[in-house]
């Protein structure tokens, strides 16, 4: 019979086949145990890296922290900075808007004592207001604000120097008829004047109407008070009480 021999011919191919099963089984556990180790050892690789490179690591993180410490104080430096700058600034621009404002006010000043002393002229005696038109001619467009303040100035001094002296002039004055005569004259300050004319023909005052200086010969002052006057004024004789008519100034 050939049957006992298929059977044992089965029983080889299945041993065999269990065989290689088996050793097929034995490799994979050979490569996992493989891996394992390679992994333990690169485990222990980077361990031992790492216990070398901490220190290195440590050092650097404390730079890194100081540095970004003082990183953080410079900030704060310079936003202090920035801040004392912009309040600086701020000063600044409220010091030249005062200044704008204050320069815009001393023009604005200034214009109008131009135009004042303008209109003032027409009330002054002659010798004073030629003095003033002559000044005023100075001042131009062109003319700063320090030059036209020092015209300024010096119209008041010359006024002022008018007011506290007495002083005599001899010249041809016009009168309100139009008329040229040629007059001596005496001026008590800005208000007031004696004239005659230099034969004493003609005597009288000149006064301040109106804010207009106007000159009224009416022969009422004798002319030998003028000349007693004139004489006191020029040193030629002492010192000696005059009376002299006096006029208020009047106005409308």
């Amino acid at each position: 019979m050939k049957t006992p021999k298929k059977i044992t011919l089965v029983l080889l191919i299945a041993t065999a086949c269990l065989f290689e099963s088996h050793a097929s089984t034995i490799k994979d556990y050979q490569l996992l145990v493989d891996k394992w180790l390679n992994l333990h050892k690169q485990r222990n690789q980077l361990i031992a890296d790492w216990q070398s490179q901490k220190p290195l690591l440590e050092q650097r993180l404390r730079l890194l922290n100081i540095e970004k410490q003082r990183l953080k104080e410079k900030l704060a430096q310079s936003k202090q900075h920035n801040d004392e700058v912009s309040e600086r600034r701020n000063q600044i621009l409220l010091a030249q808007s005062k200044l704008e404002s204050e320069q815009h006010e001393l023009a604005l000043w200034l214009e109008q004592s131009i135009s004042y002393a303008h209109s003032q002229i027409t009330s002054l005696p002659p010798p004073l207001a030629n003095t003033w038109r002559q000044s005023l001619l100075q001042i131009t467009d062109a003319s700063t604000d320090s030059e036209t303040l020092e015209v300024l100035l010096l119209l008041q001094s010359k006024r002022q120097a008018f007011n506290q002296r007495i002083s005599f002039e001899k010249s041809k004055i016009t009168l309100a008829t139009g008329e040229n005569v040629l007059l001596e004259q005496i001026y008590i300050g800005e208000k007031l004047a004696y004239a005659s004319t230099p034969d004493g023909t003609q005597t009288g005052i000149g006064f301040v109407a109106n804010n207009q200086w106007q000159w009224q010969l009416n022969n009422e002052m004798p002319y030998a008070d003028f000349v007693k006057a004139k004489a006191i004024l020029q040193h030629r004789q002492e010192a000696d009480f005059i009376a002299l008519p006096v006029t208020l100034e009047q106005t409308q």
